[in-house]
């Protein structure tokens, strides 16, 4: 046998359900946002080392053709 003090209408243990069901869509939602706050840092993050390697690969084939045609022109003359 259960007392009203231990019950719960229907109305209430939905409404609370709802109440967390909204809690939890705001907290996916903020989740989301916040992936696509992250994704569009890698993405800038991205280009800058792809950008950063790309001026180191030219300094370095820029200074071996330098040293080659150096050593060609001592060699030769």
């Amino acid at each position: 046998m259960t007392t009203a003090t231990t019950e719960t209408p229907d109305g209430e243990r939905l409404a609370r359900l709802e109440i967390r069901a909204e809690n939890l869509e705001r907290q996916v939602a903020e989740i989301r946002e916040d992936i696509r706050d992250i994704r569009s840092k890698m993405d800038r993050h991205f280009l800058w080392i792809l950008g950063v390697n790309i001026t180191m690969w030219l300094s370095v084939v820029a200074m071996w053709v330098t040293t080659m045609l150096t050593v060609v022109n001592k060699l030769g003359g």
